[in-house]
């Protein structure tokens, strides 16, 4: 015989259950309680502006009158504008002095961007890896992190291409009646090749590390009002490493001219 006692007590707990779960989804308090574990900020503004490299743009903000309010709505610098272009072959000179000078062109001497393939493409895909937008939606995030990969793609082709222009300069300094001056031209230009080959490296790697940081822990961080809010400390502290590492880098690839136009 069914006891009727029993199955009404049990139909009770059940509703009395389900009462109670669908009020604290409900109630405000506990949505005020979930927002609140975001409680370690970081303030994307105030990191712009202790950065070290002071620009026009960096120096004016400071002397804003309202930085509260800057702080609250700051979207980040102005990017460069680099659209894409048709490349055409640069021709190189043939007498060694020529070619031991040119090695660094794209480098730390500037060229038209229709004769810059890897420096001027490197500079486009990297020219919006951190802007605002990686913060709030994952599909920015994903993007970036795609021009990341395509930067790396060029970076090592260029690195390939410095390296075998740099062989080429050698052997004909073994085989040919150099002078001195050509010499030192070229022991210059090569050392400043291969400090750039690293350092370029770096600057990449830098923003692909913070990049990823932020793939990784979508849902423990979230932008609001200018602030970075995380929910622990450690990633606030693990992004405020990788954001100084970056930083550093980029300040090293400022260091070649054609790179100064980059702000992240």
């Amino acid at each position: 015989m069914l006891d009727i006692g029993k199955k009404s007590h049990s139909l009770l707990l059940l509703t009395a259950s389900a009462m109670t779960f669908t009020m604290a989804i409900l109630s405000p308090s506990a949505s005020f309680a979930q927002r609140e574990v975001f409680n370690e900020e970081v303030s994307l503004f105030d990191l712009r502006m202790e950065s070290t490299t002071k620009t026009d743009e960096i120096m004016a903000l400071e002397n804003a009158p309202n930085l509260n309010e800057l702080r609250r709505t700051y979207n980040g610098p102005a990017e460069p504008a680099i659209p894409e272009v048709t490349f055409y072959e640069f021709e190189k000179p043939d007498h060694l002095q020529g070619l031991a000078e040119s090695l660094v062109h794209g480098v730390t001497i500037g060229l038209p961007p229709e004769y810059d393939h890897y420096g001027y493409e490197l500079r486009r895909y990297m020219k919006s890896v951190g802007n605002f937008e990686v913060y709030k939606n994952r599909a920015a995030l994903e993007r970036e992190l795609l021009n990341i990969k395509k930067s790396l793609v060029v970076f090592k082709y260029w690195r390939e291409k410095l390296n075998e222009d740099m062989a080429g300069v050698e052997k004909r300094l073994e085989t040919e009646n150099a002078s001195s001056q050509v010499r030192t031209t070229y022991k210059l230009n090569a050392g400043i090749l291969r400090a750039f080959m690293i350092e370029g490296q770096s600057w990449i790697n830098a923003n692909q590390a913070m990049l990823e940081f932020l793939k990784s822990r979508q849902s423990q961080y979230l932008f609001e009002d200018g602030q970075l809010k995380f929910v622990t400390a450690g990633d606030r502290r693990k992004f405020l490493s990788l954001y100084d590492a970056r930083e550093r880098a980029r300040n090293q690839i400022h260091q070649y001219d054609p790179f100064r136009i980059m702000v992240y």
